[in-house]
């Protein structure tokens, strides 16, 4: 129950700024969301016919409800497929985050949380003249609305703390 809450705060949260696809598949694999944001950002020198420079930044969201934890997707091989099947790393693409979100109803072990925690891939294309690729993990817990994220995660982190969003929002936790 408390786990569809949760799903509900964040479909809310990312409505404005994302495109949003509900059990989608990627990579053969069915995610109960899937969000998508693309940011153009552009300098222009006086009028905008005269446009200095315009890169792009991107952002791909996998969202999974589960009853307990799972690591099955905690890989670098499923993260570099997901970086070849998502990310176009075309002139102008500055940076691009897959950020993998687990909404999980029972307490993580300390072995799952150090998993989380010191988790890192990162990738570069062209060294880095087209732009890198973060993945984000972060890793929500709703029988004690705990947030849990890897490096990349932290500085996302409190846009999915449970209290934030249901204040934000308007819902009872």
């Amino acid at each position: 129950m408390e786990s569809e809450k949760y799903f509900e705060m964040m479909l809310d949260m990312y409505y404005q700024y994302f495109d949003l696809y509900e059990n989608e598949e990627v990579l053969g694999r069915e995610f109960d969301l899937y969000a998508f944001l693309e940011v153009t950002n552009e300098r222009f020198m006086g009028v905008k016919s005269i446009k200095i420079y315009q890169y792009n930044d991107f952002e791909h969201s996998l969202v999974e409800v589960n009853d307990e934890f799972s690591d099955e997707l905690i890989d670098d091989s499923f993260f570099s497929e997901c970086i070849d099947e998502l990310i176009v790393p075309e002139s102008g693409h500055h940076q691009s985050f897959i950020t993998y979100i687990q909404i999980v109803g029972k307490p993580l072990t300390s072995e799952e949380i150090s998993l989380v925690e010191n988790y890192n891939y990162s990738t570069s294309f062209w060294l880095g003249i087209r732009g890198w690729c973060d993945i984000r993990l972060i890793v929500v817990e709703t029988n004690n609305w705990q947030v849990y994220a890897n490096q990349a995660g932290e500085e996302v982190k409190e846009n999915y703390d449970p209290h934030m969003l249901a204040d934000h929002f308007g819902y009872e936790i």
